[in-house]
């Protein structure tokens, strides 16, 4: 099985293993049962390990962890063995999660890289949600407009500048939103509120999920 399967007793000193251990800590089966978790594992790691086993045990009840070692991670579910309603031994399940622990931290990093992008380009970039809700507005956007992303973001376009009706842009939004993707419009503008005023240039096209499904709307706009 890929999962390691343990059980401990009262005193936190290993009394079954899987056999999958020997090839996890590089020792035989002989070398590891009755030991104590500090003769098993590193001190900073064997410290957390005992304290989240003596808590199980206190409280009674399970737990999940995630741990580092040799570089890679593991899930672990620790659980207590009730013998006569008293929590007196504790198993576990361990789980390798190195390929998932890789995978969000390369999401993370590709997520910095995007809002990296958006907030330095030197262009307007705005995310529109199903609703046409913004979600995102970026600097170059802030700086057009003199609204503050805080001042937009989860509204309705029309509830912070109206005259978008008129310039044709919310047509061109819902059609976005229904798959459709246009050449770029240009379209005069006046914020009373922020006194800008002037002429820009706007590009929608729909967002995408894994499915090929339209979640909402990616615009860019150019001050033209």
């Amino acid at each position: 099985s890929p999962i390691y399967v343990f059980f401990k007793d009262e005193n936190i000193k290993a009394t079954r293993l899987s056999k999958n251990f020997t090839e996890l800590l590089g020792r035989p089966l002989s070398e590891l049962l009755g030991k104590d978790m500090n003769e098993l594992f590193p001190s900073d790691l064997s410290k957390s390990m005992v304290a989240d086993d003596r808590r199980v045990l206190k409280e009674g009840k399970p737990i999940e962890v995630e741990e580092e070692m040799n570089g890679r991670f593991y899930s672990t579910i620790k659980f207590p063995i009730h013998r006569q309603g008293k929590p007196t031994y504790l198993a576990g399940f361990v789980v390798d999660i190195t390929e998932r622990k890789q995978a969000e931290e390369a999401l993370r990093e590709a997520s910095q890289l995007n809002e990296q992008i958006i907030c330095s380009v030197q262009e307007g970039v705005i995310v529109y949600g199903p609703d046409l809700r913004y979600q995102v507005w970026n600097p170059f956007m802030e700086q057009l407009s003199g609204f503050a992303a805080g001042d937009v973001l989860g509204k309705h376009p029309l509830e912070v500048f109206p005259f978008l009706r008129e310039a044709g842009v919310i047509e061109r939004l819902e059609k976005a939103l229904a798959g459709e993707v246009h050449v770029p419009v240009d379209f005069p503008y006046h914020i009373p509120r922020s006194g800008k005023s002037g002429w820009a240039s706007d590009i929608n096209a729909p967002l995408r999920n894994a499915k090929g499904e339209a979640i909402g709307i990616i615009g860019t706009v150019r001050d033209i």
